[in-house]
Parts: structure tokens; sequence; C-alpha cells
């Protein structure tokens, strides 16, 4: 392979490193505008309920573009942190278990004991290695600005 080539790939990895950063930060504003426009709609159409007389808000719609709109409620469930042992026990018990998730994140556990085998020398400490993970190594581009 000619420095060249090696030389054109570069540029276009770095292109679509800048594309991929470009579409995250649309996503991320269109995202934010959709939530801002749900808000105001919802405001809008339970105004609209409110002034009209109508109790019941899902009898409220619209139909745009060929699409009906209208508000729905739907409860959400959520456990706290502060009450995550006893929920999760009586969760369990009513048959509900197979909904429980305990994770550790690549991510997470990578940085963690990054920064335990810095601290120490290089070197994981001797009571860590009774935990059964998985190490392996991935080769990365490092890409920073150049200075000269």
């Amino acid at each position: 392979m000619s420095q060249q080539t090696l030389h054109d790939l570069l540029k276009r990895y770095a292109e679509l490193k800048e594309a991929k950063k470009a579409l995250a930060d649309q996503v991320q504003t269109t995202n934010e505008m959709l939530g801002d426009q749900e808000s105001r709609i919802i405001s809008e159409m339970m105004d609209l309920a409110e002034t009209t007389g109508i109790k019941d808000i899902t009898k409220v719609s619209f139909e745009v573009g060929g699409r009906k709109y209208g508000l729905i409620q739907k409860p959400y469930y959520s456990i706290r942190a502060i009450h995550r042992d006893v929920a999760f026990q009586e969760l369990r018990q009513v048959g509900l278990g197979d909904l429980i998730e305990e994770k550790v994140s690549d991510a997470d556990l990578t940085k963690a004991l990054n920064e335990i085998i810095a601290a120490n020398d290089g070197v994981l400490p001797e009571g860590y290695s009774a935990i059964p993970i998985e190490v392996y190594e991935k080769t990365t581009i490092s890409d920073r600005k150049a200075y000269r």
C-alpha cells in the first residue's frame, strides 16, 4: 500500500468521523425540537379541552396530512434506587424476577479497572484475580490535532 493510499484512507476516515458527529448533533437537536413541539401541542390541546368543556382529554384529536393526532395518558413505573433491594425481592416473589437485569457496562468496567491498574504501578491488585473477566486488546486509530 502506498503512502498516498494510506493518506487518502485516513482523510476519508476523518471525513466520516466529522459526518457522524454532525449527524449525532443533528439527531440531538431534532430530538430537542420534537420534545419542545410535543410539550406545546399537549399544552394547546389540553387548553382546548378545558375551554370547550371536554372532560376526557382523550376525546381531543386533530387530523393533519392524513394522520390523526390526539392525547393519551399512559402509566409508567419505576423503582427508586433506595428501594431497589426490596423491590427486586418482591418482584421475584410475585413471579416477575425475569424482568430484573443486573449489568456491568464493559466501558465502565474498563475505565474502573484501568484507573485501579494505573494507581497500582500498572498491575491489577491480587484480590481482583478471582473476578471472571475477559481481557482483550483492540487496535484503534488515535486521532488528535497535529501541532507544528
